[in-house]
Parts: structure tokens; C-alpha cells; sequence
């Protein structure tokens, strides 16, 4: 118990007190009823906070003694809800090795992927405990508006997005899709609508401005962060909660909240479940039922597909095949099919490096690379030139669809990404150690298919960068898709080209573009500085354009990768001032390091991939 006066709890932005009655209690009692069962101090940051240094840790609602203990014997009958959910699932199985499926798919669609039974209410019940986490309406309303929650992209939320009339005004959409929350609502609903806050909160966090008259008592990335951890323990960590169309949905929230804040490993551990569940409850067969299965399916894939071509890791689902309504629909399938394609690839250059691939002996990579190539050229013939204009993004939009031009231009990135990550195995050479000597004109990487693959990584790399500065200009969340992913491997390409370019001397016909490279590099890396979560790739740029300025007074550098691990790892800024090595998905480490006079003079070539 703490010798300091317990402070006022009072009803707050943050936390809601509940409405029972207060009761009397002994002369000298401050401490809360969470640290009264645990038996620890029971403490307070400040003297105006709504709850103890405990409860916030653990993101429980601080109940003082003077108020009936919710939580006793809230949770007596849990287990016998879960019992009969259990024998709801088992006696679904039986019906499926039964053969006794219905005709019509409704009803199982209702069961199976629809909210799972809603649990009957009482005082101490989860639902009430999330309900009492959840801040005002007034508030909620206000976090949403201002975290641009309906200018995002993301369309994991209910309703969808396409459903809105897209002349609504953000408010009159609010006003559509935020009815407060009864207090007897499912879990998974009060989770979704906590992640919603978390994924708007962390938007607010890069916006000092917005956080006057919201009333925070606390960072808006702590409290994201404390909303993620209540919404991850109680809801989508059970597995019975998860198992329907909701339960994914919710997921997905989590799963794109841990994208935006740079942890994609979590990001990607999350949609790897989702897909499971998914699997479990028979989602690949329904999807090509109805529209919102359709939807939840696709985003499932393409995000696990995103993400596993950062992490250097295969995909989930080989075959995938939906249909699509517009031509921005069609465009983002094929690029997830492209995707798979080109992880399969990267996977059996890696298996013949390491040496334990004997069926990919007969593997002709840079054939299938061509036909990839010209894949994308036939996806971007499929939409009018007209399209492909840079959108341009601004508070006031006139025609009222931010969202659609946001979709439209995170697609774009996508094209031109896929182009990057495509050719860039063929940039530079690759050896099991540092090549002895280099001849920028006689290397085989000058023959016309690696001068195809530069060109087209370079142009590529220029649009990618165009289109992250205007989506930065509005969308303030750095991390947004992978964004910094992105930046930094168009900002790499760039200046490796520039690097090896140097080595030409007057022959340098990238030197006519440099000045407009380095700007936009420059501005891109503006962009990245200031904020924890894009701060380390902002550094490393910033060592790169270093190097590309030393290289361009005439030093030379050797660029090589390093094959033997899976390129995976985070970046690495070496102590040497003049050297640096960066991962390569898939292949290994890209070395960039000073040519000395010893080098220079040694012999040998260096291994190609």
C-alpha cells in the first residue's frame, strides 16, 4: 500500500470509472483492488492520473475499493461458455466428415464465419472490461477524425469503405460508422474498435498539433500501444475468439498496426495465423462466395505475401486465384501472383548458392526474371495511361475520394517496387568473399541483360521515391505498407548505380541525372529523420549518400554481395567510416568498401550468382 494519498479517481479521456455505488471504506485504505489481490504498492505517476502505476502497465481499468470489485467472480462461467462453443465447433466437424453439408452455404457461413455467440453479459464479464477501457464517444470521435481513420487504405474495416458513398464528408461518415459501443458487446467488437484507436493514435503521435483538446494523459503511442496489449491479451490471443470473419478482421487490425509501427516480423507472424484460421474455417473455398469473404481472403495473401518478400521468407499459399471488380482490383491480384512468382525465384537462386538445390541446377533464373518482366508490362497495359499519373493528395479534396487516391497510388508503388526487388539480384556481383579486382567495362555485368535490369531498376527506383513524398505530404504513419522498406531499397539502388557508375570516368551517363537523384533522395531522407521508427534507415542513407559523394571526387569503391545467409538481418553500419553493408533479402549482404592500392593491384575475379 502506498504512504501517499491515493489521488482522485475521476472520469477521464482515458479510462471510465465505473457506475456502481461507492462504498464506505476504512480510514487509511488508498490502495485499488488489483494491487489489494496482487499485495503491491499501489502507486501514482502523478497526482491527476485516472490509474495506478500497475494498472496502466497492465492495462487494467484501476477500480478503487471505495466501488464493488467487478472483476470477483466475473469469470466463473468463462468456462462453461467456451465448453459450449468447443461443442459447437466439434459438432460442425462431424457434420463435414458426416457429408451432411447443407445445399445453401448461409448457415455455416452464419456459424462458422460470422461473430461466434455472443457471451452473456454481467457486471465482471470481458466485455464490460473492454467496454470500460474505451474512452468518450466525444473523444473516440475526435481520435478518428483527426487519425484520418477513413482516408486509409488498409479496408479491413466494417462497414467497408467501398460501401461509404465516397461524397461523404469524413464527419458524415463517422457519423454512419461510430455508434458508441454497448457495454455488452462481443469482445472481438470491442477489440477491433481498441485497435482502430491504436492504429489512429500512432498516426497522432507524428501530429503534436492534433493532441491539444484531446485530453491525453499520456503519450498517444504509449496509449496505442496499451490499447494493442489489452485488445492482443484477452481477445486475439484465445483462439475461439478468432475462429469467424471478425475475429480475422481483428487480426488483420492487429497485424497492420505492428506494419505501421516497423515490426514487421510481428506483422508477419499475425497474418501467418490469420491464414491458418482462416484455412481452418474454410475461408479459401467461401471466398469465392461473396464480396467480403473475397475481400478478407485477398488481404490475408497479399499482405503475408508483402511481407514475406521483406523478411526473405516463402509464402504462405502457392495457388491463389479471386476474381475482381475494377481494374485497380485486378491489377493489385496479379501483383500478389507476381509476387509469389518471384519469391519462388529468389528461393531457388538461394538453394543453388548454398548448394543443397540439385533440382535447381536446370534453373534458368534469368528467363523466368524476363517473363516476370514482361508480366508487368502487360499488367500496366491493362489500365489507361491515365491512371498511371502521379495522384496528388491534399486536405481539401475537391472530389471527396482521398481514399481512392491513396489505393491508386500505394498500387503504383507496388508496380514499380516489384520491378526494384525483381532485377536487383543482377546489380552488382556475388561471391563467397570480396572480388580481388573489378573492371568496370569488361565485367560481365555489362552485357546487355544486366544493362537492361539497371535501367529498369533505375526507373523504377525514381517513381517509387516520387510517390512516397506525396504520400508522406499526407499520410504522417512512416512505416505505412512498408514504406521505409521501400524507400530505402529505391534509395539504395540509386546511389549503388551512382557508385559504380563513378568508376566510368566522362562515360558516366548516369552523372546527366545525379543532381535530380541525390534531391529527391535527400527529401526522402528529410522525411524519415525525426521519428523512432524510421531514424536508424534515415542514418543509413545518410552513410550512403556520404560514400556516393566520396566516389563521385574520384574514389573508387567496390560493391559486392556477400551469399551465405538469408540477407535477412537488420541493416549493419560498420565502424569503418569508408565501408558499409546492408542486407540483400534472400541472397546475402551487400558490401560497399574503399578500393585500396592493395586491392587494386591483386587478381582474380569475383563469382557470379
Amino acid at each position: 500500500m502506498s504512504l501517499n494519498p491515493s489521488p482522485q479517481r475521476t472520469p477521464c479521456a482515458i479510462t471510465k470509472t465505473p457506475t456502481t455505488k461507492q462504498h464506505k471504506i476504512r480510514k487509511g485504505t488508498f490502495s485499488c483492488w488489483e494491487c489489494k489481490h496482487r499485495k503491491v504498492r499501489c502507486e501514482f505517476k502523478l497526482p491527476c492520473s485516472s490509474a495506478c502505476v500497475s494498472c496502466q502497465r497492465r492495462g487494467l481499468s484501476c477500480v478503487g475499493q471505495e466501488f464493488a470489485d467487478n472483476v470477483e467472480g466475473g469469470y466463473e462461467d468463462v468456462g462453461r461458455r467456451l465448453d459450449h462453443v468447443e461443442a459447437l465447433f466439434e459438432q460442425l466437424v462431424q457434420q463435414r466428415s458426416a457429408g451432411q453439408t447443407p445445399r445453401t452455404r448461409t448457415a455455416e457461413e452464419d456459424e462458422i464465419c460470422g461473430a461466434i455467440r455472443p457471451i452473456p453479459p454481467g457486471p465482471g464479464s470481458l466485455s464490460s472490461y473492454l467496454h470500460n477501457i474505451l474512452p468518450d464517444p466525444s473523444i473516440v470521435a475526435l481520435i478518428m477524425r483527426r487519425g484520418n481513420f477513413f482516408r486509409q487504405p488498409f479496408q479491413v474495416i466494417r462497414p467497408p469503405l467501398k460501401m461509404l458513398p465516397s461524397s461523404l464528408t469524413d464527419v458524415e461518415k463517422l457519423v454512419q460508422f461510430r455508434e458508441p459501443p454497448h457495454q455488452n458487446s462481443h469482445p472481438v467488437y470491442l477489440a477491433s474498435k481498441l485497435l482502430q484507436l491504436a492504429i489512429c493514435l500512432q498516426q497522432l503521435d507524428m501530429m503534436p498539433c492534433e493532441l491539444a483538446d484531446l485530453q491525453l494523459n499520456e503519450p498517444p503511442r504509449h496509449l496505442a500501444k496499451r490499447y494493442l496489449d489489452v485488445a492482443s491479451r484477452h481477445v486475439t490471443s484465445q483462439e475461439l475468439m478468432v475462429q469467424s470473419l471478425d475475429g480475422l478482421e481483428t487480426l488483420m487490425l492487429e497485424g497492420v498496426y505492428h506494419a505501421y509501427v516497423g515490426n514487421p516480423r510481428s506483422a508477419w507472424l499475425i497474418f501467418r495465423r490469420a491464414i491458418g484460421i482462416g484455412h481452418l474455417i474454410g475461408l479459401p473455398n467461401l471466398a469465392k462466395r461473396t464480396s467480403r469473404l473475397s475481400l478478407i481472403w485477398f488481404r490475408l495473401i497479399y499482405s503475408d505475401r508483402f511481407l514475406s518478400m521483406m523478411l526473405a521468407l516463402p509464402c504462405s499459399v502457392a495457388d491463389f486465384s479471386l476474381e475482381a471488380e475494377t481494374s485497380t482490383e485486378r491489377l493489385e491480384r496479379l501483383h500478389v501472383m507476381i509476387i509469389g512468382r518471384i519469391i519462388t525465384r529468389n528461393i531457388c537462386m538461394q538453394r543453388r548458392l548454398h548448394g543443397d538445390g540439385r533440382e535447381e541446377s536446370w534453373y534458368d533464373d534469368y528467363k523466368e526474371t524476363q517473363e516476370i518482366d514482361y508480366d508487368l508490362k502487360r499488367a500496366a497495359r491493362s489500365l489507361p495511361s491515365s491512371w498511371w499519373v502521379l495522384p496528388t493528395l491534399s486536405e481539401v479534396d475537391a472530389d471527396g475520394n482521398t481514399a481512392e487516391k491513396t489505393t491508386r497510388l500505394l498500387t503504383q508503388i507496388h508496380q514499380h517496387y516489384l520491378l526494384i526487388v525483381l532485377h536487383q539480384p543482377y546489380l552488382v556481383e556475388k561471391g563467397h568473399s570480396r572480388p580481388t579486382s573489378y573492371d568496370a567495362v569488361s565485367s560481365p555485368f555489362q552485357s546487355v541483360e544486366y544493362t537492361y535490369s539497371k535501367l529498369a531498376v533505375l526507373g523504377a527506383s525514381r517513381e517509387v521515391l516520387s510517390r512516397i513524398l506525396e504520400f508522406r505530404k499526407f499520410h504522417h504513419i512512416p512505416s505505412y505498407c512498408g514504406l521505409d522498406s521501400k524507400a530505402i531499397a529505391a534509395s539504395m539502388t540509386l546511389l549503388i548505380a551512382h557508385i559504380e557508375g563513378h568508376r566510368l570516368g566522362r562515360m558516366n551517363v548516369l552523372e546527366h541525372q545525379r543532381s535530380y537523384d541525390l534531391g529527391i533522395i535527400e527529401s526522402t531522407v528529410s522525411s524519415m529523420e525525426g521519428t523512432h521508427v524510421t531514424n536508424s534507415s534515415a542514418q543509413i542513407l545518410r552513410k550512403l549518400m556520404t560514400i556516393e559523394a566520396v566516389a563521385a571526387d574520384g574514389t573508387d569503391y567496390v560493391i559486392w554481395v556477400e551469399y551465405g545467409a538469408t540477407g535477412n538481418e537488420t541493416h549493419n553500419i560498420t565502424t569503418d567510416e569508408h565501408s558499409l553493408r546492408l542486407p540483400m533479402p534472400y541472397f546475402g549482404t551487400i558490401h560497399i568498401e574503399r578500393q585500396t592500392e592493395a586491392t587494386s593491384q591483386e587478381v582474380g575475379p569475383g563469382t557470379r550468382l
